[in-house]
């Protein structure tokens, strides 16, 4: 009997703590003629993030890595470009914010040269 209540209990606490979606893993931009091999991994501890990002642009590589925050369900994170594309930015910074199922993350990019656009990606 006591070990069946101990299973009830601890199945009771599992089920009752809804843990957020985490971001760790890897994710996908969405391509199109101009990009491919779009991919982005993020690893979360804590509210701490650390990201890489890859992809083609027009055959030509791009690789980044950056460092933020997660919380609330907004990713704020700064990227230094590794690997640029001609006179591309070699800085940024990203904000994107959760889906409540937790397969999308949409927001936008700030480059050091000015440029803002929108960026998405995908749980894979």
């Amino acid at each position: 009997m006591k070990n069946l209540l101990l299973i009830n209990t601890l199945l009771l606490v599992s089920c009752t703590q809804n843990e957020p979606h985490t971001l760790s893993g890897l994710w996908q931009d969405s391509p199109n003629p101009d990009f491919s091999n779009c991919y982005v991994s993020f690893q979360v501890k804590g509210e701490k993030v650390a990201m890489t990002h890859f992809f083609h642009y027009q055959g030509k590589p791009f690789f980044e890595i950056g460092e933020g925050t997660f919380k609330n369900g907004v990713l704020k994170y700064n990227v230094n470009v590794l690997q640029t594309i001609d006179d591309w930015a070699t800085s940024g910074y990203h904000q994107l914010t959760l889906s409540p199922n937790g397969q999308k993350l949409e927001g936008f990019y700030i480059s050091s040269n000015g440029q803002r656009g929108a960026l998405t990606f995908y749980r894979r």
